[in-house]
């Protein structure tokens, strides 16, 4: 496996995990007291869109490496 495949896996697998984890905190924060977890999901999220946006970036980046 080449380290542009490992790149690309491991940053869909990061995506999809932060993903998770911030629709989880969201769907919990109103069933909890504390507001953190709506911090946490929202926080999350925005990581989410980052990732998303780095990972097209590189994709597009390793188009033209051959």
């Amino acid at each position: 496996m080449s380290l542009k495949v490992f790149h690309i896996i491991f940053i869909s697998c990061s995506l999809i995990l932060t993903l998770g984890f911030g629709f989880w905190s969201l769907s919990m924060a109103d069933q909890l007291p504390q507001k953190r977890l709506f911090l946490l999901g929202a926080l999350s999220l925005a990581c989410a869109v980052g990732l998303l946006v780095y990972g097209i970036s590189i994709v597009k980046k390793f188009r033209h490496i051959h």
